[in-house]
């Protein structure tokens, strides 16, 4: 992912716990102790992300879990890759220092996530700018669902936000894990959201063949124009759609917590933006599809077969995350307008 700078690394961020889950494959792990599988899943990429694990659905396996509890900072579980200005990724950050409440999936007192922020360097400013972290070893070919707990945060007062607070964070499948995945530079279908609305494009997907995201007027195949648009409701701004983000994600106050902690971090977000609360994030592929899911809302659906070559399915994380199997598979009506 990428980010724009931003004076204050330690209220920018993006945080993460994550599941997968598969209904063929019956072996579950642990921190990927062993490496069975020959695609892998997921990457994370941020400047202002935090993820956390959520709770398995019926009927679907944990194939993959990680709550980020234990420190891997220093034991090469996972890889990190980053390009441009200085990045960060804190596979052990607590998030409660900053004032941001517990996830909801996670249990009382655990309040450990993956930690990414991007550009931080205000002396020394590079786009794209970004870090992803990938589990080292972890493939899988079959369908799944990648599912995550997600806080964004940005430097305030809000909703504006103070200099360079336009950050983008997501997570994706299919990279190698041996580049960061940035905008112009892609081996992975990988989404993202920006904070505090500062784009034109706030909610994007990317992908070998479409490094600068899809666009507003793209198909889910590039060559039928009778096919849905990859944006549910035909647009990635935030005000765009009829409304749908703004409808959808209604503004939320910066927590009290950390208003207090940082006096600059005041005000309340956008409507139609994702920071200063957690959301359920949803990666599923079914098939040649794959659709991303915030809080159970449709937000883009991408088609494996249109999307190029990919780097080796391998994803890119942060905090707690597990994959589940067999996806389950939401039934929406086609709205190109809504």
């Amino acid at each position: 992912m990428f980010v724009r700078t931003g004076p204050s690394p330690l209220t920018k961020m993006l945080l993460i716990k994550i599941r997968f889950t598969s209904g063929e494959i019956t072996k579950s792990r642990k921190n990927m102790k062993s490496t069975p599988y020959k695609k892998s899943l997921f990457q994370v990429l941020s400047a202002g992300l935090l993820l956390a694990a959520a709770t398995s659905a019926r009927g679907q396996n944990v194939v993959f879990s990680e709550d980020f509890e234990i420190d891997h900072r220093l034991d090469y579980t996972y890889v990190t890759n980053s390009t441009g200005g200085l990045n960060l990724a804190d596979l052990y950050f607590d998030y409660s220092s900053l004032g941001i409440p517990l996830a909801p999936n996670s249990p009382d007192s655990q309040t450990h996530g993956l930690k990414l922020g991007a550009n931080l360097d205000t002396s020394v400013q590079q786009f794209p700018s970004g870090v992803s972290v990938s589990p080292l070893g972890f493939a899988i070919t079959e369908n799944f669902e990648m599912r995550f707990d997600m806080w964004m945060n940005f430097n305030g007062p809000a909703p504006g936000g103070g200099n360079g607070s336009t950050i983008v964070g997501g997570a994706g499948y299919g990279t190698a894990g041996t580049s960061a995945q940035v905008a112009g530079v892609a081996d992975s279908v990988f989404i993202g959201a920006t904070v505090d609305g500062g784009s034109s494009a706030d909610y994007r997907v990317y992908a070998p063949a479409h490094a600068i995201s899809y666009q507003d007027a793209a198909h889910i195949i590039a060559d039928d124009p009778g096919s849905p648009l990859v944006y549910y409701c035909g647009s990635r701004n935030n005000t765009g759609g009829g409304n749908y983000y703004v409808t959808n994600f209604p503004g939320q106050p910066v927590p009290a917590a950390q208003t207090a902690l940082y006096p600059q971090q005041t005000g309340t977000a956008a409507n139609g933006t994702l920071a200063f609360a957690w959301h359920d994030v949803v990666l599923k592929k079914v098939a040649n599809t794959i659709t991303y899911t915030i809080d159970g809302v449709l937000i883009a659906t991408a088609d494996t077969t249109d999307a190029g070559t990919w780097g080796g399915r391998t994803s890119c994380l942060m905090p707690t995350i597990s994959i589940q199997q067999p996806p389950l598979i939401p039934m929406l009506p086609p709205c190109n307008s809504c």
